[in-house]
């Protein structure tokens, strides 16, 4: 029969994976580069940590790109990435790096995503043109379009 596990030593093995985490992440820090450390934050979903290491160091936005925003998009945490940068925002510039993704979802045709991190962000000149090119790339027969328009 299987013994039960020893409260000691889960609470001791929680311990000893702290300890490896910060020598891990030391490490990291010291002998690796800029995308080494923000692969390894995004390894344990620290998204914020890793936009944050990445706004104030100021890496390059290509970086960015290929890290922390192909991570979101692949692991679904769009909205965590959005929140991430309205509580960063308080602190230090990220305009550079917003203007990056929306850049990068206008570039991938993805402009329902683009439009919804334009009104998240205020961007509303931006927000109007993004609707705009929606309202011309949907298949709404051009009758209907007109309607629409008038309505609104």
């Amino acid at each position: 029969a299987k013994s039960k596990p020893n409260i000691n030593s889960q609470i001791n093995r929680q311990e000893l994976n702290k300890v490896k985490f910060m020598q891990c992440a030391y490490y990291i820090q010291s002998l690796g580069n800029a995308r080494d450390q923000i692969k390894f934050l995004l390894k344990y979903n620290l998204l914020f940590d890793a936009l944050q290491i990445t706004v104030i160091d100021k890496q390059p936005v290509n970086i960015f790109i290929e890290t922390i925003v192909k991570h979101a998009i692949t692991y679904g945490f769009l909205q965590t990435l959005q929140d991430s940068f309205k509580r960063l925002i308080k602190d230090v510039n990220t305009h550079l790096y917003l203007s990056a993704v929306c850049c990068y979802f206008y570039d991938k045709s993805a402009l329902q995503t683009l439009l919804s991190w334009q009104i998240a962000f205020n961007d509303l000149a931006g927000a109007a043109w993004t609707s705009l090119e929606l309202f011309k790339k949907s298949e709404v027969p051009l009758t209907q379009k007109i309607k629409n328009m008038e309505t609104a």
